[in-house]
């Protein structure tokens, strides 16, 4: 369970990590294998970046605050491994001009998701380690078109929204 918590601390609160956008500090934490799949997969669809790591958008920085979690964890046996489920909500207060309301600035990122943890007696060295598996990531009170993209940023920063074409709402994208 603590490896599983410093891929999800590493991913989604190491400011290096979110701010920088470097992924290879979530990747040396993954088993050698996961870590090729997620470079070739984040080099052929940058979009899905948000599945690994929350990427902040630079030109919209998180306060010094650091971000609210709230979540759980849970274990159980897969095969002759052991799954790590976690399922948790990450609130990131961004700095921005003129809110209104929290959601203007606070988006949400859910996310559930099992790490399966493989055993060096049961594969090959390479597939020893953490294996990311099936997850599910939300966003919510956050600018769609950029996460469309993978980037998480605050929903005072959509022109929709500014215009007043949302509803009153936050907005939800997947």
């Amino acid at each position: 369970m603590e490896l599983t918590k410093r891929i999800v601390v590493t991913g989604r609160l190491d400011r290096a990590v979110i701010e920088g956008d470097d992924a290879e500090k979530v990747l040396a934490l993954m088993a050698p294998a996961a870590r090729e799949m997620w470079r070739e997969q984040l080099a052929a669809n940058p979009a899905s970046v948000g599945s690994l790591y929350t990427k902040i958008d630079p030109r919209y920085p998180l306060l010094p605050a650091t971000p609210r979690v709230k979540g759980t964890m849970s274990v159980r046996e897969f095969d002759g491994s052991l799954v790590v489920h976690v399922d948790y909500s990450i609130a990131y207060a961004f700095a921005a001009d003129n809110p209104t309301r929290a959601s203007d600035i606070v988006a949400i990122r859910t996310t559930r998701a099992d790490h399966h943890h493989v055993a060096r007696s049961r594969v090959s060295p390479d597939n020893e380690g953490v294996i990311p598996g099936e997850s599910a990531d939300y966003s919510f009170s956050m600018a769609c078109e950029p996460a469309k993209r993978g980037v998480l940023v605050p929903l005072i920063t959509d022109p929709a929204y500014r215009s007043g074409s949302l509803d009153d709402s936050p907005t939800e994208c997947c």
